[in-house]
């Protein structure tokens, strides 16, 4: 079960919840973007919506929070994972090496976290564009010998990345990326523990899953 953990409703909670909690967290970049914070918050809970319709997106786009140490582009997914599952654990990943276990998680997974994934390396970009466009991962049935299983890549993926140089263009076309940048270069921030900003998601889940529910149903 991905969402291991149940929540209650709140029919009387206070609207912005989801932004100050969840998608206000990363230091976003938009000046000479041509785009604002909160249409780049926007961004990212519309990807989010996109969640509850897997067989209905052939393509899943690839959210790429992309900047330098100290952004907030692990934070925010971090902070995503405790909001959907209820799980402090905070579940944000290295990407496997092994190509089977790679498969496996695609395959049975509605949704991903990967952290500092080097997507500038070729054969990162051959996976990551196999799962936006929803391949096939064929398998031998257990306890048979010839007898194959074909499962498809089902999973929405976020990843972080310090760099996007070298991306091939057809590959890119598949990136919803996010532009980020250190929060030392705004004197006035002030750095808070993870385990503080988890907790306050885990102490407001309820309200944060009702904003949700209701922002999908006004799709």
């Amino acid at each position: 079960n991905e969402f291991p953990k149940t929540f209650d409703y709140e029919p009387g909670y206070t609207a912005g919840g989801l932004d100050a909690l969840v998608f206000d967290g990363p230091n976003y970049t938009t000046q000479n973007n041509g785009v604002s914070r909160a249409e780049l918050r926007h961004l990212l809970k519309t990807w989010v919506a996109t969640f509850f319709f897997t067989d209905k997106m052939r393509t899943k786009p690839i959210v790429l929070m992309h900047g330098t140490q100290g952004s907030g582009k692990t934070t925010m997914f971090q902070c995503l994972s405790v909001m959907l599952t209820g799980d402090d654990t905070h579940v944000v990943t290295d990407i496997p090496k092994d190509s089977k276990e790679f498969d496996n998680q695609v395959t049975q997974s509605s949704y991903l976290f990967y952290d500092n994934v080097e997507v500038n390396k070729k054969e990162m970009q051959v996976k990551l564009a196999q799962v936006a466009t929803g391949y096939t991962v064929k398998q031998r049935k257990l306890y048979t010998t010839n007898d194959l299983v074909s499962t498809k890549a089902r999973s929405f993926v976020g990843i972080s990345s310090r760099t996007v140089q070298k991306i091939q263009d057809d590959v890119v076309q598949r990136y919803l990326i996010v532009p980020l940048h250190a929060f030392t270069d705004d004197p006035n921030h002030q750095m808070e523990p993870l385990d503080k900003i988890l907790q306050r998601v885990l102490d407001k889940r309820n309200a944060l899953w009702s904003e949700l529910l209701d922002f999908v149903n006004k799709l």
